[in-house]
């Protein structure tokens, strides 16, 4: 892991490059340009941990790569082809019902109900309530991410907060896995941070999709069915409101929104 651990700077820079270079970018809150590039360096870095990770966990198998891999290519497609209108599922599947034609967000929500119903399935959950809570966590905890993602470092927050609030066990890792965590956030951090680089459609997914399967695998069954729910409230409560306008309206809310981003123009 730990000439693993060496590539990531590698990678992240020149990811960022590469997508700079093609015109990979989208305009952020400040108006400026911004290449999304930091999804495809937390892909990278998942991918090597699935296949150099001295440690044994069924998160390191073939459907939970094949569920990371998928939300991550129906991302990056939804960040090149997408547009910035509509917003929301709801938005996206008005236009779509209105237009006849289906929009990349559209597409990336059907994809990603193939895909999880695929990887459910090869689960073989032994009940009902299993199913329906596999199915809500491995759709919406992407989703729930994603929606978070319009400010920098909000999905880093939220990412930390939930490890430190249901993941403790990820703090009883081996040395050199736990410092290779560490130095995947501290690059995002910086770098999201400091508004060179932002994670897009495809880098809040694949955090979300990461952190389900984590759930899926490292949680017990309470703990699941709080996460469940709690994305659904937050997908139901994104379709009614701004949570930029919920920040903005509560003092320790825009402090905390504030904490690592760069004030420098």
């Amino acid at each position: 892991m730990i000439i693993v651990l060496f590539t990531l700077g590698f990678v992240a820079y020149g990811s960022y490059t590469l997508f700079e270079k093609l015109q990979w970018t989208v305009t952020n809150f400040k108006g400026d340009p911004i290449p999304y590039s930091l999804g495809a360096f937390i892909f990278y870095a998942f991918i090597a941990y699935v296949f150099f990770s001295p440690v044994q966990t069924p998160l390191l198998s073939f459907m939970p790569l094949l569920y990371v891999t998928a939300i991550w290519v129906l991302g990056i497609l939804d960040d090149i082809f997408g547009t910035t209108y509509p917003k929301g599922l709801k938005g996206h599947f008005k236009q779509a019902f209105v237009t006849k034609k289906p929009t990349t967000g559209v597409l990336k929500a059907g994809g990603t109900f193939i895909i999880t119903l695929a990887v459910v399935f090869a689960f073989q959950p032994t009940s009902l309530q299993e199913f329906v809570r596999y199915i809500l966590l491995l759709l919406l905890i992407p989703h729930g991410m994603n929606l978070f993602d319009t400010r920098p470092l909000r999905v880093w927050k939220l990412a930390f907060l939930f490890i430190v609030a249901f993941l403790p066990v990820l703090f009883y890792l081996p040395f050199d896995v736990l410092l290779y965590f560490v130095t995947v956030f501290y690059i995002v951090f910086v770098m999201e941070g400091h508004k060179k680089a932002m994670l897009g459609d495809n880098g809040a997914t694949t955090v979300g999709a990461i952190i389900a399967l984590v759930v899926i695998f490292h949680t017990g069954v309470t703990q699941q069915w709080i996460i469940a729910l709690l994305f659904t409230a937050v997908t139901f409560l994104a379709e009614r409101t701004s949570f930029t306008s919920i920040i903005e309206r509560h003092s320790l809310l825009r402090l905390l929104d504030q904490i690592g981003v760069s004030t420098q123009e």
